[in-house]
């Protein structure tokens, strides 16, 4: 889901980022993997702006 937004541009922001959230507060862990694997391709800092507290 966050490749396929972030690379071929297809998927629901507002649903992304609501998992995001939903998963970093669950598991601020799986949080921190997902955006150090997905920041790469978030160029225009839409998801992972603040990841990791940066």
């Amino acid at each position: 889901m966050l490749y396929d937004y972030l690379v071929k541009g297809h998927g629901d922001l507002g649903y992304i980022k609501g998992y995001l959230a939903y998963i970093q507060e669950v598991s601020r862990q799986q949080y921190d993997q997902l955006a150090e694997i997905y920041k790469r391709y978030d160029i225009e800092n839409v998801l992972f702006h603040n990841a990791n507290g940066r």
